[in-house]
């Protein structure tokens, strides 16, 4: 069975196909301030220019506008159940390890179809597989090392991952990495990237004068 295969696997075996939604608290006023407002209650900017408060009842989230975006309900065991204000939506997460398996459910709690996602973090590199496609996230795979480097891959690169060692130099070299099924990544010199494919090796003819 392909690498990816069995990630997409992860996700129906992983997650029920429905589940209980929860019932989302009521949204407190969006903090003026940033940074610990005690009571064990945490606020902050969130990347796309909203707010977010974190605490007991979990973590609620609001866009640019201010308007409510998400509710994240407290994490239990590895799993995270976050509500889309706008769209009803539920996203749960479950993390185990270097396993990440998350699943998209209607406002019903019914599971749907295709939306779900996985992946698996080896250390120096991370596989994913979702709905936007499959991709291996190379750590400090560019080519001066310094930055990590994400490649697309087809559902037939990858039959298994024989190993993941470091070889060669520069921070984003590796080694056999995701060697598998006559096509994998090896390192391609400091910190590069590059995709091979095994062929058979061309045997010698005899000399005459043997």
């Amino acid at each position: 069975m392909k690498v990816y295969e069995i990630l997409r696997e992860d996700v129906d075996q992983s997650l029920p196909p429905t589940i209980k939604p929860l019932k989302v608290p009521a949204f407190p006023e969006m903090p003026q301030q940033d940074g610990d407002l005690g009571q064990g209650q945490q606020a902050g900017p969130t990347k796309d220019g909203g707010k977010y408060l974190s605490g007991s009842e979990g973590k609620f989230i609001w866009d640019k506008q201010g308007q409510p975006s998400k509710w994240q309900a407290p994490s239990l065991t590895g799993t995270t159940q976050t509500v889309d204000m706008k769209t009803g939506d539920i996203t749960v997460r479950l993390q185990q390890g270097g396993s990440d398996v998350s699943g998209v459910y209607d406002k019903t709690g019914k599971r749907k179809d295709g939306q779900g996602s996985a992946s698996y973090d080896f250390g120096i590199a991370k596989a994913q597989s979702g709905p936007q496609g499959n991709t291996i996230t190379v750590r400090g795979g560019a080519k001066d090392g310094s930055q990590d480097q994400t490649v697309a891959v087809n559902n037939s690169e990858f039959e298994s991952i024989q190993e993941m060692t470091a070889g060669g130099t520069g921070a984003g070299s590796v080694a056999g990495a995701f060697a598998g099924g006559g096509n994998g990544f090896v390192n391609g010199g400091p910190g590069t990237i590059q995709r091979v494919t095994n062929k058979p090796k061309k045997k010698k003819k005899q000399s005459k004068n043997a």
